[in-house]
């Protein structure tokens, strides 16, 4: 085969890839996950931004300071991406979750070139990008509406432009790289989780002390510079900013840690993340024979990302160890089709055990499909029991503010994901004609529908969703 018979080929099985991937998760695109609050507060600070031209939202009233006037709880690059995605191709779920998912093939595409640099080889670059198509963490983040995916992408394209920068000799790649861990930075916290692990590889790699101070001064510099000016352009709001952030952090506090969740509830992922915890070792005993820039890549990449998943509790987290995982699985193998074959035989039996997990994740998220759960028929059953005016408290599972904002006038209120004075909860609830539930994140919500619940009507989908329409008092006559 000649070299531009093998270029296309290789460029068509990409894009089979691909398609696949797009085809495959557009199918499960209200399904699975559900539809979550996160999305609709996002959505409505990006419709905010779209609208009046401010990162704002009165979904939660007055509850949290400021957020009627800016949201300085998420840094700001998503909002804005979201906007401009919702001024082209508008503001339902579907267009927004399809925006997660192309930003998904994109990484893909990235993840292969990761590949390509650090094997040299075109299989091992197919097989890395086959492992993160089919990593279940990642196929979910590809389906919902958060800057999660966003953040993945900028980090990955940092982690390409660096790795090309070190093995391809080519130095005016680190400011570059720097720019786009910058751009993580301000579109969640845990962009940190690329910048830490660029400059760490950065830092214990064999080059002179003037090559490393160089390189890490190349990726940081244009960072830090990309954070400060977005500080700077929030100067005057600093403490609005530290009060939203205080929250964060005191919802983290209290939060249960989503691996422990793993680990008591779920075999399957408790199998899959034991089986990474055995890809790490087996990494590190290869790194203390071989330190290469890919060993130490891999290494530092997982600790720092699994780190950040453990402190940062949630679930949406697991998707920034996935690359380290299939580059070190993929540098396994390789490894030990060099070594003997007991070796060989254990290791390749362990990736196929992996394999089958992920593809069993793979076939679960299938069978959903099938499933008789239908986002739009919900609402609708919901939105027949509403009027078409007043204000209408949300916290249900999947969350009906998409459909329902856009057939009727009425003004929407969620609960708070923050812990909250119990007065400002109160004052939330206040300002509500009805509420529509399926959990009750708060005791307040259990008292207040006791006390002051006129009628309730309960809405079921056959073998599918189900909440409870609440109509309250009079707001005159509640307690």
């Amino acid at each position: 085969m000649t070299h531009s018979l093998r270029t296309l080929f290789i460029i068509f099985l990409i894009v089979f890839i691909i398609l696949l991937f797009v085809l495959e998760n557009s199918s499960l695109l209200l399904k699975h996950p559900p539809i979550w609050p996160d999305e609709a507060l996002f959505a409505d600070v990006a419709i905010s931004f779209s609208d009046k031209g401010k990162m704002a939202s009165n979904l939660l009233g007055q509850s949290i300071p400021g957020l009627s006037e800016h949201a300085f709880w998420t840094p700001p690059l998503y909002f804005s991406f979201l906007s401009s995605w919702i001024n082209l191709f508008g503001q339902t779920i579907e267009s927004l979750r399809l925006s997660s998912i192309f930003i998904a093939a994109g990484s893909l595409i990235i993840m292969f070139l990761i590949g390509k640099v650090l094997f040299k080889k075109t299989l091992p670059a197919l097989l890395g990008t086959l492992f993160l198509l089919l990593d279940p963490g990642f196929s979910q983040s590809s389906r919902i509406a958060r800057m999660d995916i966003l953040v993945f992408f900028l980090s990955l394209a940092a982690l390409y432009l660096t790795a090309a920068a070190v093995v391809r000799k080519r130095p005016f790649l680190y400011p570059i790289s720097g720019f786009f861990t910058g751009l993580a930075l301000i579109t969640h916290p845990l962009g940190a989780i690329g910048l830490f692990t660029i400059c760490s590889v950065l830092l214990f790699s064999p080059a002179s002390f003037k090559e490393r101070i160089s390189s890490l001064t190349g990726v940081l510099l244009p960072s830090l510079m990309v954070v400060f000016i977005w500080l700077l352009s929030i100067r005057r709001s600093w403490d609005i900013f530290l009060i939203q952030n205080q929250l964060q952090f005191a919802r983290k506090a209290t939060e249960t840690s989503y691996i422990s969740q793993i680990f008591t509830t779920d075999p399957s992922w408790t199998l899959l993340l034991l089986i990474n915890a055995l890809i790490f070792f087996i990494m590190l005993i290869i790194t203390f024979k071989s330190p290469t820039f890919i060993n130490r890549l891999v290494i530092i990449g997982i600790f720092i990302s699994s780190v950040s998943l453990i402190w940062s509790k949630e679930m949406w987290y697991l998707i920034y160890f996935q690359p380290f995982i299939a580059l070190g699985t993929i540098t396994i193998i390789l490894n030990f089709l060099r070594n003997n074959e007991i070796i060989k035989k254990i290791v390749l039996s362990t990736l196929v055990v992996l394999l089958l997990i992920l593809m069993n994740n793979y076939m679960t998220r299938l069978r959903i499909v099938d499933s008789n759960i239908d986002y739009h028929d919900f609402t609708q059953r919901l939105s027949n029991q509403l009027p078409e005016r007043g204000t209408v408290f949300l916290a249900v599972i999947p969350d009906p503010y998409f459909d329902l904002r856009a057939g009727n006038d009425l003004q929407f209120r969620e609960f708070s994901p923050v812990p909250i004075q119990n007065k400002a909860y109160r004052e939330l609830l206040n300002g509500a004609d009805y509420l529509i539930l399926n959990m009750i994140p708060n005791k307040i919500i259990q008292d207040y529908v006791k006390k002051n619940a006129s009628s309730s009507s309960i809405i079921n989908q056959p073998n599918g969703y189900s909440a409870t329409v609440v109509h309250l008092v009079d707001k005159v006559k509640r307690n």
